[in-house]
């Protein structure tokens, strides 16, 4: 017996489908039986895929609602192996490719829509319309999800790839890291391994951005591993090693650092882009561990010509006795062009001064605590909005002004809780 260039079970989801055909033409169930001579029995058994119906009953069936069904073995297995060469265009993400083979579907979609080939068919097309064209409507897969079960593992595949993709094009990233994570679920085959990696890291750099979590951060990161994108990879352990300072897992950030020094001694091409930021890093986690002498050491490694790098090697300096050279890390910060960091910054400075014991005229300061509050949201790191609010807090206190002590303790107390900093 010469075998199908289709399985049965794809004739079972036709069975399925069928009821849809008729559905839509008004037909009844019994109608249909009697114009197709089977009983009714058998027609509900196969449009709720309760068994497998051969294709001489099916191309009966379709007929008695005016559609004609195509089972010729030899263009199917042509269109099969058409329908597979899409895929893997797909999969190995060959774009012009992917372009050139649904041209050639769309010529034979005809008779690719009245065939076994279907399911597979539509989800070529859809396919396309969410990898290549970014289309962000379902269309059609409503009538795939009542289907979904009786699918192969590489239909369910390409059926999460494509609503993975569509949510991640709406934005709707929680709902496309659902889609897509079902596709990890499915052993065999793997044929849409890598696309589903790719997207799912490109949804798990999202959700961090959105969440600021850490637990997004390393599942991003373990994707670009698994991607090979070692560049993405590092500046999100370089957030990793972050987030861990602020959490105070200082072992974890320590090992993470180091992780970073041993990726740059083997990818010396990104050794200028990431070794200031690794100084940076371990300038944090020396400051968050109390050592500010060697806060400092890394800080001057890292060199970094920026008004907030000045604040910190200000403070740091004054913490080490270096009264004289904290002074002229401030002085720094005035250098730099007006803009909403240089002049949150430099209203820093000012409490800072006054913080020390400096004096500061009254209206100086009350300027400066104005230009603080009003942009907050300058602040990159943890440790840094403790600094500020430490200073703030003191200056209400000598100022008498208690409530805003209190509003500023509590809007501290809140600032990990609004970041997630633990989940």
């Amino acid at each position: 017996m010469t075998s199908l260039p289709y399985s049965r079970d794809n004739l079972k989801i036709l069975g399925r489908l069928f009821r849809n055909f008729r559905e839509c033409k008004g037909y009844s169930a019994r109608g249909v039986a009697r114009s197709a001579r089977l009983s009714h029995t058998v027609v509900s058994d196969i449009e709720n895929c309760k068994i497998h119906p051969n294709q001489d009953t099916l191309k009966e069936l379709y007929r008695t609602v005016g559609v004609s069904m195509f089972f010729g073995a030899e263009e199917i297995s042509s269109l099969k192996h058409l329908l597979a060469a899409f895929n893997n265009a797909v999969y190995y993400t060959h774009p012009d490719d992917v372009d050139m083979y649904y041209e050639a579907l769309k010529k034979r979609a005809k008779r690719l829509l009245h065939s076994p080939l279907r399911v597979d068919f539509l989800l070529a097309k859809e396919t396309y319309r969410s990898f290549r064209l970014q289309k962000r409507r379902h269309g059609i897969l409503d009538e795939l999800e009542e289907v979904y079960e009786y699918l192969s593992s590489e239909q369910k595949q390409m059926y999460n790839l494509i609503l993975g993709i569509k949510y991640y094009h709406a934005a709707e990233y929680d709902v496309a890291l659902t889609y897509l994570k079902k596709n990890m679920e499915i052993p065999e085959p793997q044929n849409f391994y890598a696309v589903t990696i790719s997207f799912l890291a490109r949804v798990y750099d999202f959700l961090f951005k959105d969440h600021r979590s850490l637990k997004y951060a390393l599942e991003a990161a373990k994707l670009h591993t698994a991607l090979n994108n070692t560049y993405r990879k590092m500046e999100i352990e370089v957030v990793v090693v972050k987030k861990h300072i602020e959490l105070g897992n200082y072992e974890e950030a320590e090992n993470t650092i180091r992780y970073l020094k041993q990726s740059l001694n083997r990818t010396l091409r990104f050794r200028e882009a990431f070794q200031r930021v690794i100084a940076r890093m371990e300038a944090y986690l020396a400051f968050a561990k109390g050592d500010n002498e060697q806060a400092l050491a890394h800080f001057e490694t890292a060199k970094e010509d920026a008004p907030r790098f000045w604040f910190y090697q200000a403070y740091l300096n004054h913490e080490i006795g270096n009264a004289d050279k904290a002074r002229t890390c401030l002085d720094q910060i005035e250098k730099h062009p007006p803009g909403k960091v240089r002049d949150f910054f430099f209203a820093a400075g000012r409490l800072f001064l006054a913080h020390i014991g400096e004096d500061i005229p009254d209206t100086d300061l009350e300027n400066a605590v104005r230009t603080i509050y009003e942009n907050m949201d300058v602040i990159p790191n943890a440790p840094l909005y403790y600094m500020i609010n430490e200073m703030l807090i003191a200056h209400h206190e000598r100022c008498g002004d208690y409530k805003a002590a209190l509003e500023v303790a509590k809007r501290h107390l809140s600032f990990y809780k609004q970041r997630d900093f633990l989940r």
